[in-house]
């Protein structure tokens, strides 16, 4: 979405953001595919809390193969499970990266022309976005920075847990 506004902004080819951010989602994806083919046991084992959504996730797309390929990148809650469950599946690579790219070409397309969007109306209403962009890219580092420190603190208190429950 930023992409788009700094292409309202006309700071950025429309286009060129379009196809930079597809391509980027489009290869985490197929990483996230071969780790699945590579390691989809140790990645079972690794995150038991994601033992049971990639288990479920295998059986769907053992079944719908192409179904699967195309929902990488809409399937909210799945954005990580579902390619390596792909990978894990065998599913042939031709039919995951041509799924893949274009679930990722149609997600960047929608969000980037949200952002777009949100320009032109924050234009028309009088707002002036490059005016904000600086204070809203560093309230986006800074929510990073906090959401990292709650994920890392709990992931503390749970190993904590563990080891104290262990003795």
């Amino acid at each position: 979405m930023v992409g788009g506004l700094a292409a309202h902004n006309q700071d950025l080819h429309f286009t060129l953001v379009v196809l930079w951010v597809a391509a980027g989602v489009w290869a985490a994806d197929v990483l996230l595919y071969y780790l699945g083919r590579w390691r989809g046991r140790w990645v079972r084992q690794r995150w038991p809390v994601l033992r049971g959504v990639i288990l479920r996730s295998l059986r769907f797309v053992r079944r719908h193969p192409w179904r699967s390929s195309l929902a990488v990148r809409f399937a909210y809650g799945l954005r990580f499970t579902l390619p390596v469950a792909c990978g894990a599946a065998r599913i042939p690579l031709a039919v995951y990266i041509v799924g893949s790219a274009i679930s990722s070409l149609l997600w960047s397309l929608v969000f980037t022309t949200a952002g777009w969007v949100v320009g032109r109306t924050g234009r028309a209403l009088g707002w002036h976005p490059k005016k904000y962009e600086l204070p809203f890219m560093i309230a986006v580092v800074v929510v990073a920075i906090i959401a990292y420190l709650i994920a890392r603190r709990r992931h503390v208190e749970e190993k904590t847990v563990e080891v104290l429950e262990a003795d």
